[in-house]
């Protein structure tokens, strides 16, 4: 999958975490959110792009600030 399709993923999952009506919901969105950005992670990684820190994480704060 190329590191725009890995982008929309995990946008969608921190989107369907926002707009989830159960704690369970809520969790599996976030650990698909979480799967993603680690595949970002790496997907970046092998185009030599080192993240100076973990902005998956940061993303994920966003949903849960709002």
């Amino acid at each position: 999958m190329d590191l725009n399709k890995l982008l929309h993923h995990h946008q969608r999952a921190l989107i369907q975490r926002g707009d989830a009506a159960s704690p369970e919901a809520r969790r599996w969105a976030g650990l698909s959110a979480d799967y993603y950005a680690e595949r970002i992670s790496q997907a970046r990684s092998a185009l030599g792009r080192e993240d100076r820190f973990t902005w998956a994480r940061a993303q994920r704060g966003i949903v849960a600030c709002g």
